[in-house]
């Protein structure tokens, strides 16, 4: 029976025994990661208009790359827990109905719902009594009670929190982590009303999962933007003190371990360390969303727009300092050979959703420079499409580099064998880190000069 419809232990028997039915709408990122995980106690319907998508699922493969989504839909295939379809009319007999399709970044920094709309619209001609909704795609907050609700009734002809539930719960998910933050992280529960607020908690409770429950959607909406916004902010103020740092050659990163050494609140001081950007679909929008906010209800916030401009030029700040660091050498930018290491925007992931390394690349390309690039974690199409040129080695990219330039902090480049690297390069090349990985110190060591986000410049550096 459908979710609205039941009691609490009702919900808890139900899922127990692999009788509830879940259509995850858009199964990108957030819908492919929520959806592998609920397929281990449901059926799981998964509905998207790429095929590329529906013909992975449905060979049990992952449409997105993510450490263990792709097992999940594996078991869950050899089980008959999960299939993929193009049709949305086979989401209409779940019981759960999870909404989780992309609301881009309009050109006025406004969200873009149009995904949205378009999924309410045809959801509303096909939902049935009992069915429960819940809305995860990133808004801005009274999306799901003023444009969601309304079409949904308008179209069904039923009631919202009458003879079917609606409820917003965000996504709460980080790249590289996100079956593991799923498992962990209380799922933030805002319905419409009471009963519907209840029910959704009791779905996600029966599949396992931590929930916390506020007083409305608007309010579990806001909630998903002030996270993403303190996250930009933090960032900000890492990479702000970092440039500081630089010109008062101080170490940012010791700055920042010392300082977050005082007890604050119920925590502790908890500054992020800098980088050469901030990418993913968040938190390069959402701070964007809250902006938007502020100017339809007559405020000008200044720290939306200030996170997103500090963290924007970032990419611009790490080939100045390429830039120094070849001028150190006598060398310009134009015809030097750069070897990027990293095209994720995240370490330990293949995602290049707005990577930082794209502008970055862009930039070094257009002050003649020549940018060869590896990742051995993103696949090929996504490198060529970023990156165009790309190798398959560290040390094919560093042969003949003028300059070695960090962009992401993978694991294994840990590992790399400088001295190696240094006898591939070319003369008196530099290494610029725009994730920190091996600092002055050991760069210096082993013959390279030295730049690094928030770094002294130290002995054979550019400064």
């Amino acid at each position: 029976m459908k979710i609205f419809s039941l009691g609490e232990k009702q919900i808890i028997d139900q899922t127990k025994s692999g009788r509830t039915t879940v259509a995850v709408i858009g199964f990108g990122y957030v819908g492919a990661s929520i959806g592998a995980l609920l397929a281990r106690n449901n059926k799981v319907i998964a509905v998207d208009v790429n095929p590329t998508i529906i013909n992975a699922v449905n060979a049990g493969k992952s449409p997105i790359n993510e450490p263990d989504v792709e097992s999940l839909i594996s078991d869950a295939l050899s089980k008959g827990n999960i299939r993929a379809t193009a049709e949305m009319s086979e989401a209409c007999n779940a019981d759960v109905i999870l909404v989780t399709v992309g609301t881009p970044l309009g050109k006025n920094y406004e969200p873009n719902i149009d995904y949205i709309k378009d999924v309410s619209e045809k959801l509303g001609t096909l939902i049935k009594n009992g069915a429960m909704i819940i809305l995860k795609s990133t808004v801005t907050p009274g999306t799901t009670e003023d444009a969601v609700k309304t079409i949904l009734e308008e179209k069904s002809g039923l009631k919202a929190g009458k003879d079917f539930g609606l409820a917003f719960c965000p996504e709460r998910l980080a790249e590289g982590s996100a079956i593991r933050d799923l498992k962990k992280l209380p799922i933030i529960i805002g319905g419409i009303e009471k009963n519907s607020a209840d029910k959704a908690a009791a779905f996600w409770r029966s599949n396992g999962f931590a929930t916390t429950k506020v007083s409305s959607a608007k309010t579990a909406e806001m909630a998903k933007l002030a996270d993403n916004l303190w996250i930009d902010l933090n960032i900000a103020l890492a990479n702000e003190l970092a440039m500081l740092c630089e010109r008062m050659n101080i170490d940012v990163g010791e700055v920042i371990d010392a300082a977050n050494t005082l007890p604050k609140g119920s925590s502790m001081v908890n500054i992020l360390y800098p980088g050469c950007g901030v990418g993913g679909s968040c938190l390069t929008k959402d701070p964007w969303f809250v902006y938007h906010l502020g100017k339809k209800t007559g405020l000008n916030l200044k720290t939306p727009k200030t996170s997103r401009e500090v963290n924007e030029a970032m990419p611009a700040h790490t080939v100045d300092l390429v830039r120094k660091s070849l001028a150190a050498s006598g060398k310009k930018m134009k015809g030097s050979r750069i070897a990027v290491l990293g095209i994720a925007f995240k370490g330990g992931t293949g995602d290049v959703r707005n990577t930082p390394v794209k502008d970055i690349l862009e930039i070094l390309k257009s002050e003649g420079c020549t940018a060869t690039s590896h990742d051995s974690w993103v696949s090929e199409e996504d490198a060529q499409a970023i990156a165009g040129i790309t190798v398959k080695t560290a040390e094919q990219a560093a042969q003949g580099a003028d300059c070695i330039l960090i962009a992401t902090d993978h694991p294994e480049f840990r590992s790399l064998d400088l001295k190696r690297l240094r006898a591939v390069a070319a003369e008196d090349c530099c290494i610029v880190e725009g994730r920190i990985i091996f600092g002055p110190e050991k760069a210096t060591q082993n013959g390279f000069r030295y730049a690094g986000i928030g770094k002294p410049a130290g002995d054979g550096a550019y400064g």
